[in-house]
């Protein structure tokens, strides 16, 4: 049985017809659009993580008009951000740079954090597709260097990904599915578990294996991100600094998680799946797309190779069987941030001129 899927940045209203899950455009019958002034769309069952965990996770804030949109991403470089390219999109629609911001180098959101900086440019995967989410993966190229050590950068794990390994997530998204959650004050950050399950090939065409295009985790312990955690890391916990092993793209429940009061698909639903796009698959792209040497972002000097025993490229086709997306992790924000765009807008402009 088909599940609802939901990407992990917009609250965007989803709907399960038939076999197809779709990407449908925000409507009035949606939750309201929420802000970053309580808590709101993070981690479920988390805790709080600190900037030594992550060091290297940066705050994506889109201004689109009478709304914004919050995601998370990584920094691989003094100015290079890796991120799911569905935040780089306001439904099909490319979001331009001038409208994007990117926060860095704390654990507070973009609302008080001081170190903003604009972007110069926005480049999503060539093979990205807007409605059925293959490819997403994106990166975003500052203005300026960022004040993160360069020894703080994330590592892209190169190494096959085993379903034994410790794995956790990390974002400013919901921590419940509260209709009137608004973005964290503050990172959080969930462990989550790998899975091998048929219904991860079933819930998403693109999925081979997790060392393919994409890394499947199940819903345990009632964890897992959620809206607004959107192209934030999957990391690797056993050891430390936490190589960087997928982006958080989209989920999934079961049918008997939805009701009628909770018109959103829920996070963290038992039974539900996650998916989150495998960088290293994408490594090549990435590394010539931001004119980066390679073994400078990974962290082995092996070479990864696929269980197919091709060695992972990111010039994958997108699939075209199903239509698979829905609501993304990239929670669109109320107007009361809205407010403060011109604030933060003055402090990019200073930023830039330092």
């Amino acid at each position: 049985m088909t599940r609802p899927a939901f990407l992990l940045s917009a609250l965007l209203t989803f709907s399960l017809s038939s076999a197809e899950t779709t990407l449908l455009t925000p409507s009035s019958s949606e939750p309201a659009n929420v802000s970053t002034s309580s808590p709101s769309f993070r981690i479920i069952n988390g805790v709080q993580a600190s900037l030594s965990q992550f060091p290297y996770t940066v705050f994506i804030y889109s201004d689109l008009g009478d709304t914004g949109a919050a995601c998370g991403g990584t920094l691989i470089a003094p100015n290079v951000v890796v991120t799911a390219a569905h935040c780089l999109f306001d439904e099909e629609t490319r979001i331009p740079v001038s409208s994007i911001s990117v926060s860095a180098n704390s654990v507070s959101n973009i609302r008080t954090n001081t170190n903003v900086y604009s972007v110069s440019r926005s480049i999503p995967h060539p093979s990205f597709n807007t409605r059925t989410a293959a490819n997403d993966i994106g990166l975003l190229i500052l203005s300026k260097n960022t004040n993160v050590p360069s020894s703080s950068f994330a590592k892209i794990y190169d190494l096959p990904i085993s379903n034994e390994i410790a794995i956790a997530a990390a974002g400013w998204g919901a921590t419940s599915n509260d209709a009137n959650a608004t973005v964290s004050d503050v990172l959080m950050t969930v462990p989550l578990a790998i899975s091998t399950s048929s219904n991860c090939k079933s819930l998403n065409p693109s999925y081979t294996n997790n060392n393919g295009m994409t890394i499947c985790t199940a819903n345990t312990n009632s964890q897992d991100t959620c809206y607004g955690d959107s192209g934030g890391p999957l990391v690797y916990t056993d050891v430390s600094p936490y190589p960087l092993l997928g982006l958080t793209s989209f989920g999934n429940a079961p049918p008997s998680a939805m009701t009628s009061e909770n018109e959103r698909t829920p996070c963290a639903a038992a039974g539900g799946f996650g998916f989150y796009t495998h960088v290293n698959y994408y490594i090549d792209w990435i590394a010539s797309t931001a004119s980066l040497d390679k073994s400078s972002i990974t962290y082995s000097t092996g070479n990864f190779t696929s269980s197919s025993g091709q060695a992972g490229t990111g010039n994958s086709t997108s699939p075209s069987a199903q239509k698979a997306t829905g609501n993304g992790l990239s929670l669109k924000l109320q107007s009361n941030i809205v407010a403060a765009t011109a604030v933060l807008s003055a402090i990019i402009a200073l930023l830039n001129l330092v």
